[in-house]
């Protein structure tokens, strides 16, 4: 393939930088740790200090962070909010990631 083709199929600089800032935002392993529960069920504040075993004030302050990058949102359930996935794509991500690494190496 051409030099030319290549540079051609290269995303744009503000779409590698918002990549890179998903991947690094999902790489911390507490929000990830909060996204894995997400998975599984829409859940509260609460709920998740639970399955996480961190306190309200950390799970609230990394939810804020996953919000902003728009990889989870939430709705109102009377005086909750109930957090969930944003879309299908970060359990996507999440599944090819897992896939990976299980995947067995071969040499060479």
């Amino acid at each position: 393939m051409s030099v030319d083709k290549i540079k051609n199929k290269i995303i744009t600089l503000d779409e590698q930088e918002k990549i890179t800032l998903l991947f690094r935002t999902m790489g911390d392993s507490t929000r990830f740790t909060i996204i894995v529960a997400l998975f599984e069920s829409e859940l509260s504040v609460t709920e998740l200090t639970k399955v996480t075993g961190m306190n309200q004030s950390a799970v609230s302050h990394q939810l804020r962070v996953l919000k902003e990058q728009d990889i989870v949102r939430f709705k109102r359930q009377g005086k909750k909010r109930i957090y969930y996935l944003a879309d299908h794509h970060i359990k996507t991500l999440y599944e090819f990631a897992l896939m990976h690494v299980r995947e067995e190496k071969h040499e060479g």
